[in-house]
């Protein structure tokens, strides 16, 4: 979330004077739970290897992007999350065929 906060902010979409305060939105939702915050554990990095090596000689999967989907499919199997939101192609194609369920924000919806 900061990478992608930096991002608006060097593409100029957003002001640095906005980057603080989401920033302090972002910190506050997580101490008030409003965000789920799990721990990085191994099998989520052997679950990123195996998409890597499933997926990578296709698809331009990259590696923290594999990680945040092998997180996000074993939250899914624990009933913990039931969608991924994410417009990058790559996530959505490889999560779509793992069986996770995706919401692109920038996908018209039916």
């Amino acid at each position: 979330t900061q990478s992608a906060f930096a991002l608006k902010v060097r593409t100029g979409e957003i002001t640095e004077r906005l980057l603080v305060g989401l920033r302090a939105r972002l910190r506050a939702d997580v101490i008030q739970r409003k965000l789920l915050v799990v721990r990085v554990l191994r099998r989520h990095f052997n679950r990123a290897d195996k998409l890597l090596q499933t997926y990578g000689p296709t698809i331009r999967l990259r590696t923290l992007d594999a990680l945040h989907l092998a997180i996000a499919l074993d939250l899914q199997s624990q009933g913990r999350v039931q969608n991924l939101i994410t417009a990058d192609n790559a996530m959505v194609t490889v999560g779509t065929n793992e069986g996770l369920a995706i919401i692109n924000p920038l996908a018209p919806t039916a």
